[in-house]
């Protein structure tokens, strides 16, 4: 896009927290613009050669003043779909006690200790199998839709995905989206309003507006997941 000879790249590890409960009245951590390192690359034959092999992502910039530019986002092999236990471990946190994680995660066979705790909600093997099957399907789905700086399933809007399914209606406007779920209008529906974030990366950042009237809601369809039910089986 321009006649520069060389560009500087931002490296940024890629470990971001995963969003916080829609209720939880605790301050996010925004994310500021603060590579953890940096370094050029030149232009030869009208080419730019850029090895990526760290996990993270990597900001070429077209404009140091704006920090306009492309950016490169690197996640493992088998990414956007969940391969390994950890993994499945990692992304059931918004189901799972802080113990019950701890637990799984920190298992000497995790492979286990993940399959053990969908037995246990779902009550046998064959039901356990649906579970997972619809569970880390929206986990895949989260991340093929909502993906930007981080791990689609980590994003508010992954969150709210994976734990309730997909909106009965989706409200796009300029400056964020509108998720309903249920009947538009009507009291007993539960709507999440998501905020546009403006970064210099990615155009599909949102951030969730949180209030403690989702406390309710949001307990609710956990409970369900945890008594082996699917909520909203859609």
């Amino acid at each position: 896009r321009n006649q520069e000879k060389f560009y500087e790249v931002d490296y940024f590890k890629s470990s971001f927290k995963l969003a916080l409960p829609p209720f939880s009245l605790e301050q996010m951590g925004r994310f500021s613009y603060k590579p953890d390192s940096t370094f050029s690359v030149y232009v030869k034959d009208n080419k730019i050669e850029l090895a990526l092999p760290q996990k993270g992502f990597f900001h070429l910039k077209t404009n140091n003043e704006t920090k306009d530019g492309v950016t490169f986002f690197v996640y493992e092999s088998s990414y956007p779909k969940i391969k390994n236990s950890e993994q499945m471990i990692l992304a059931s946190r918004y189901i799972m006690a802080k113990k019950e994680f701890e637990s799984c995660l920190y298992a000497p066979d995790q492979k286990a200790a993940i399959d053990k705790f969908w037995i246990d909600i779902g009550g046998s093997s064959e039901r356990a199998k649906e579970l997972i099957r619809k569970y880390y399907a929206r986990v895949h789905e989260s991340n093929k839709l909502f993906t930007s700086f981080q791990e689609g399933w980590k994003t508010d809007r992954g969150m709210i995905y994976i734990v309730f399914g997909a909106p009965n209606k989706v409200t796009k406007r300029k400056n964020g989206e509108i998720w309903t779920y249920g009947v538009a209008g009507n009291s007993a529906s539960v709507v999440f309003s998501f905020l546009k974030v403006i970064n210099p990366f990615t155009e599909n950042d949102y951030y969730l507006e949180r209030s403690e009237a989702y406390k309710e809601p949001w307990y609710q369809a956990v409970d369900m997941w945890r008594q082996g039910r699917i909520y909203l089986d859609n």
